[in-house]
């Protein structure tokens, strides 16, 4: 006696997510290519607004307030100080406190979940992926994460865990 099972999901309702050394490949199961190929690097700069550089923290003329903006993929690598202080204030005085911090958070196939910077770098790319590759809620859609074979148990359960708390 035959069966006919039909499946409740089309295979395009998958969302898939391959984190490599080199470039985080996003896109959904059964579509030609990905969506979108970004490299794998995150990047923090620091910018200060208000008060002047020279000024301290605790100035009667103005304050300094200190802001982190992170830089994902190709835009971590072409940095520019002046864009990234005037696109974060809105035309206020502004400047970046020197180069990024670039954060590599998969090396060798192997996710970088033990240290702080790349457990929130691993965050940031997920969540670059679901909010503005994709444009989805990740808790629509099942998300099939690829990983290296050699990948510890460990570093399996936390992506899980990250990837269903963006």
């Amino acid at each position: 006696m035959a069966m006919d099972l039909e499946a409740t999901m089309d295979e395009t309702d998958v969302i898939v997510i391959d984190m490599g050394s080199g470039v985080t490949k996003i896109g959904f199961c059964g579509e030609d290519a990905p969506r979108a190929c970004v490299d794998t690097v995150v990047g923090q700069v620091e910018i200060i607004a208000g008060g002047g550089l020279g000024q301290s923290s605790g100035s009667a003329a103005g304050q300094v307030e200190k802001t982190k903006k992170t830089l994902l993929g190709l835009e971590a690598y072409q940095y520019n100080s002046a864009a990234v202080a005037s696109e974060s204030q809105g035309g206020e005085a502004a400047s970046v406190s020197g180069s990024p911090v670039l954060t590599y958070p998969v090396k060798r196939g192997m996710i970088d979940h033990g240290s702080e910077a790349g457990g929130s770098a691993v965050e940031s790319l997920l969540q670059h992926a679901f909010t503005k590759v994709l444009g989805v809620e990740p808790e629509d859609f099942p998300v099939l994460l690829l990983d290296s074979p050699t990948e510890t148990k460990a570093a399996r359960e936390w992506m899980g865990e990250v990837s269903m708390m963006n």
